[in-house]
Formats: C-alpha cells, sequence, structure tokens
C-alpha cells in the first residue's frame, strides 16, 4: 500500500477500550513519522486522547441519542475534515463504519468481528487473533495484520503538570497522614459487574484499622448515593472524591496511590496505565480480555455460570461476584502492598 499522508484511526468508547488501543498510536507515528493523524471518539471519552503526543487531531462526535439526526452527525462531523488515505476502524459498529465511509479514505481498514454491520465499510479486513488475547494485544494485533509492528504495548493517558499539582492538592485536604493510599472504585457499567456496596465498606475498614491505609473512593457523581452507603456501613472514614474531579486528575490521584481495588471498569484501565498495583474483582467477563494490563496486578474471579454471555446473565443475584469474600481481597490488597513497599533488589 501506499504509504499514507493523512491516517484516521476510529475508536470511539468506552474510556478502558480507548485506553487499551492506545499503543496503536505510538506505532503509527513511529510507522509514518510525517503523516497526519486522528483519532475519532466519541466526546466524552476524549480526554483519554486529548494531549496525546502521536495525535495531531482529534476527531470529536457525539452520541446524545440513537435517532436518524444523530447518527447522521458522524456523517458530517467527519466531512468537515480533509479526505483521509487510510482509516482503521477499531471499534467496528454501525457508527463507527459511518465514520469510515466519510472519511472517504481508499484504504479503509476494519476488523472481521466488526457488527452491526460495519464490514461493509471496510476494503481490508483484518482477521482478530485466533486465541484469547487481552485487548490491548488484540487492537496491536489488527495493526500487524496490515505489517505495521507495534513493539510497545505500554497504555498512554496524558496528563499534565496541573493535574497532578490538583491531585497532590485534594488528597493533601481529603486524605491527610502517612498511611499508604488506597482508592477504590464501586461500581461498573453493568451491575452483574458490582461487587457488594457493604464488602467495599468492610474492606475499608479492615484497611485503615488493620493496615493503617488511607481510604479514598474515586466515581462521578452518579455513583455518590453507592458511596454514601458505603461511608454509612463504615466504622472507619474514607474520603469521597466522587464527582469531584475530571478523568486526567483522577488518573492522577491513582498514580498517587500505592494500590486500587475495583470491579471491571475503566478506571481499572486507568489505573493500569498509571502502574498503580491493582486488584481486580471480575465476575461474568473475562480476565483474560479485560483485566488490568501488567503485571503488577492481581485478579480475583469465581467460576461464572453467565460467562461468556454476560450481557445476558443467566442469574439475577450476582453470584459470582458475590462469591468474592471481603477477606480474600484483604489478602490480595495486603500481599500487593507489601510487593509494593518491598526494597527493590
Amino acid at each position: 500500500m501506499k504509504p499514507p499522508r493523512r491516517i484516521l484511526v476510529v475508536k470511539m468508547s468506552s474510556i478502558g477500550d480507548v485506553l487499551m488501543a492506545t499503543p496503536v498510536a505510538r506505532a503509527l507515528r513511529e510507522a509514518f513519522p510525517q503523516a497526519h493523524l486522528t483519532w475519532a471518539i466519541d466526546r466524552r471519552c476524549a480526554d483519554v486522547v486529548e494531549g496525546n503526543p502521536y495525535l495531531d487531531d482529534l476527531l470529536v462526535t457525539q452520541r446524545d441519542s440513537w435517532q436518524l439526526v444523530d447518527l447522521l452527525s458522524y456523517w458530517t462531523q467527519t466531512r468537515r475534515h480533509p479526505a483521509f488515505d487510510w482509516t482503521i476502524d477499531l471499534h467496528g459498529l454501525a457508527r463507527s463504519a459511518l465514520v469510515t465511509l466519510a472519511s472517504r479514505a481508499p484504504v479503509r481498514v476494519g476488523l472481521a468481528n466488526a457488527r452491526e454491520g460495519s464490514r461493509l465499510a471496510y476494503n481490508r479486513v483484518v482477521q482478530p487473533p485466533p486465541t484469547a488475547v487481552h485487548r490491548v494485544d488484540f487492537y496491536a494485533a489488527a495493526l500487524e495484520e496490515i505489517g505495521i509492528p507495534v513493539p510497545h504495548r505500554e497504555m498512554l493517558l496524558p496528563c499534565g503538570p496541573e493535574h497532578a499539582a490538583a491531585a497532590r492538592a485534594l488528597l493533601t485536604e481529603a486524605a491527610p497522614g502517612p498511611g499508604p493510599l488506597v482508592a477504590l472504585s464501586l461500581t461498573a457499567g453493568r451491575m452483574q459487574k458490582c461487587w457488594l456496596v457493604e464488602r467495599f465498606a468492610a474492606l475499608a475498614d479492615r484497611l485503615i484499622a488493620r493496615h493503617g491505609c488511607r481510604v479514598v473512593v474515586l466515581g462521578s457523581a452518579a455513583d455518590r448515593p453507592y458511596v454514601q452507603r458505603m461511608q454509612a456501613a463504615m466504622e472507619q472514614q474514607a474520603a469521597d472524591l466522587s464527582g469531584r474531579i475530571d478523568l486526567k486528575v483522577a488518573a492522577e490521584v491513582l498514580r498517587a496511590c500505592a494500590l486500587f481495588v475495583s470491579a471491571d471498569t475503566g478506571p481499572m484501565h486507568i489505573a493500569a496505565a498509571m502502574k498503580t498495583p491493582t486488584v481486580a474483582l471480575f465476575g461474568p467477563t473475562e480476565p483474560e480480555y479485560y483485566g488490568p494490563y501488567g503485571t503488577v496486578h492481581t485478579i480475583i474471579r469465581h467460576h461464572c455460570r453467565c460467562a461468556p454471555h454476560w450481557r445476558r446473565p443467566v442469574c439475577q443475584e450476582r453470584e459470582c461476584m458475590r462469591a468474592i469474600t471481603v477477606e480474600e481481597v484483604e489478602a490480595a490488597a495486603v500481599a500487593l502492598l507489601a510487593r509494593a513497599s518491598a526494597p527493590q533488589q
């Protein structure tokens, strides 16, 4: 294929999935240092790639509903940009297909397992890896299928000194003291992936009382009722940061933490990108694909009869998440804290 002058990468959501695709940007920049590289993304996830040093531009879309006028906005927003030479659709849904077609690129690459008829937008289809691989490696493999090596697999969430300063100020106010800082995230995108709030409360109490930790809770403003339930069930005190900080400040808070505990959710991938040791609580989703990327994490998962059809669970009581005990999460957390504080050889 002719070397491209303008490349569009389409990966629009979610926060975790976009993060796991970010090594693609570096690989494309290293392969084509003179190309103009644009990333198409939903507005609510744009902070993930805003400021990425390997990108020249963002194509930011707005998804308000699934009405025809909103879907057509993907087309019109893309057409405002000059035509691209290559478009690489890593999203694989109808709306990303609209962006791909509207890009006017003569080379339109997409995944063979794309859904919602989006394969019709591609003139070069790449096969996903035949065996189970993490999504970071999955997206890298898609690029390597078209001859572009991806030697660096580190996820990148670019933050500035102002975000680090805001995180330091917030933690000084909300969680003063000398103990190791532990962050919790109570919710996930779907209820069947959530651990019980009361167990988070018991875990936080133990980390504070037994191990001298400082505990902060991250989340959106919509998570505040869950945090309030957790605080009401606690004997100790945990700081509530939900709804108080944006994504990049949250990333710097996680960078400052000694440990993060959460279910399968976007902040879990942010913590992994920040190299923060994580105890990840998994139920119906597959950690082989979606677990925290790297070797400094611990995954806890019990048998789940809903997997792999987790979007339509056969149980309504979160059996697999209820099977995860406070004791085993505490043990995993303490082990990671001890490993982090051990002197390096």
